[in-house]
């Protein structure tokens, strides 16, 4: 099939298999815009996710899954009637041309010493027999051989499967030589069906939901939520609303993604906090492009904590391996067991993280001599004294520790390199929360410990947009 009919927002063209065999090459091409392309076999299930580059891309179909590309659903090829369907995907692209014209080539593979990677299939396979795409649950059977520890990631980063530069075996390998225990994979609307190993570090499932009013990360999402490419790159507030509730209803979790990057911000004014699970408040801290938009977010999420919402504060690269940005910068430790999905996710639930930039150094609370998990309710139980403690590396640049309690600077001390640095405050009864960052000597952000607080409370404020109107923003 060779196609260069336009597409806006969907078009469907279908081609048929005279008969079953054991590799498929397609080449795609969006005229240098990126669209998303699926291809379904006759029995309708999903085979291929693609999104188009600047450049001619190439994917290969197989029946194995050592030879089948990255993005594929490797198994039978059987004869009949496929569809590929292309998605708009980049919103500004169908914006400012409209209608954008694209090419499909697909043409029997030559299968003969193929290798397309070392990819590991995602796959229940047991679901994907009866015709549903879904991912493993990321269980260990000897989680109890494990523990809950301080584990090192990154919660967004790219590859080629979307518009990423590095390949996931690049990814991971980048991974491994920065010391990182996990990362979550969050392609443009694009569901990973598999990622290469490495020993000691684990790759976990995400989706960048991506529209033209702003970006979420679908935290743990293991099934592809087809029918949202089909509202096109700037989906109703109603449809999106739907989508939330259907991903928190599975125990997914919500994570707004560089809410006040510029064209990238967050635009759904209409989103109930309660819907969020956490808010991506430091993003490639070395894109000068970002501006204040980091600082925006300390002062955004600090709105909502004194609001009563205990939504947790997550670094994100959003690597694209480009000179901005590199996968674990900034770092986020969560207090977890790297054998357990679940238990990733209950970390980020309990706000149990922390997030440091070039930054080698240990950090803890203590309350009453007892050392405390970030995201620790107290409760009301009178004044406590409370203790801020910073470790850093011999090697480290000195930095200051501030304590910010209810969006207020109260205290301030500065740090050494191969000292311990405490800060002793009296915490009183009727103070909500408190938390910890570090700054360097330009007053640029180089870590951010997510707070302590006392009990639940319902605030005024009840959306998106209520919470920028507050902050004048």
């Amino acid at each position: 099939m060779n196609t260069d009919n336009p597409t806006h927002y969907v078009s469907e063209h279908f081609f048929n298999l005279e008969k079953s065999i054991t590799s498929m090459n397609f080449e795609f091409f969006g005229n240098g815009k990126e669209l998303v392309f699926h291809v379904k076999d006759p029995s309708g299930l999903l085979r291929i996710q693609h999104l188009s580059s600047s450049v001619p891309s190439f994917v290969i179909l197989h029946v194995d899954e050592e030879k089948s590309g990255t993005g594929t659903y490797f198994g039978k090829i059987d004869k009949g009637q496929w569809q590929i369907t292309a998605f708009s995907y980049a919103p500004r692209y169908t914006r400012m041309w409209g209608e954008v014209p694209f090419n499909v080539k697909v043409f029997e593979g030559m299968d003969d010493n193929i290798i397309s990677g070392d990819t590991v299939s995602w796959i229940d396979r047991d679901e994907y027999s009866k015709g549903n795409i879904f991912l493993k649950d990321f269980e260990s059977e000897n989680i109890e051989l494990s523990v809950e520890k301080w584990l090192k990631g990154d919660f967004h980063a790219h590859t080629t499967l979307s518009d990423g530069n590095s390949s996931p075996s690049k990814l991971i390998d980048e991974g491994v030589a920065r010391n990182l225990d996990f990362f979550f994979i969050t392609e443009h609307n694009i569901l990973t069906p598999g990622f290469p190993e490495r020993e000691g570090i684990i790759v976990f499932p995400s989706f960048e939901t991506t529209t033209i009013k702003g970006h979420f990360n679908a935290i743990g999402l293991r099934y592809m939520p087809e029918w949202l490419l089909s509202k096109g790159p700037s989906p109703s507030w109603k449809d999106l609303e739907n989508l939330i509730k259907d991903f928190r209803a599975k125990g997914v979790l919500i994570s707004i993604n560089h809410p006040f990057s510029v064209p990238w911000q967050w635009q759904y004014n209409d989103l109930p906090l309660s819907f969020i699970d956490s808010i991506e408040i430091i993003t490639n801290p070395y894109d000068e492009n970002l501006g204040d938009a980091n600082e925006k977010a300390f002062s955004f999420i600090d709105l909502l904590w004194n609001n009563g919402y205990r939504i947790t504060g997550l670094g994100g690269s959003d690597t694209h391996t480009g000179s901005t940005s590199q996968l674990g910068q900034p770092v986020t430790e969560v207090f977890a067991n790297i054998d357990s999905l679940s238990s990733m996710l209950e970390g980020i639930r309990n706000h149990c993280t922390k997030i440091f930039v070039d930054l080698e150094c240990d950090f803890e609370y203590r309350v009453d001599g007892k050392m405390l998990l970030p995201g620790t309710d107290i409760g009301h139980s009178g004044n406590v004294n409370i203790e801020f403690a910073l470790s850093l590396e011999d090697d480290s640049e000195a930095v200051n520790l501030r304590v910010i309690e209810n969006g207020i600077p109260v205290d301030e001390k500065k740090a050494f390199p191969g000292e311990k640095t405490q800060i002793h405050r009296v915490w009183k009864n009727d103070s909500d929360w408190i938390r910890c960052e570090i700054r360097d000597n330009q007053n640029r952000i180089r870590g951010y410990i997510n707070p302590l607080h006392r009990g639940e409370k319902e605030g005024l404020i009840k959306t998106w947009g209520s919470a920028l109107e507050t902050l004048g923003y």
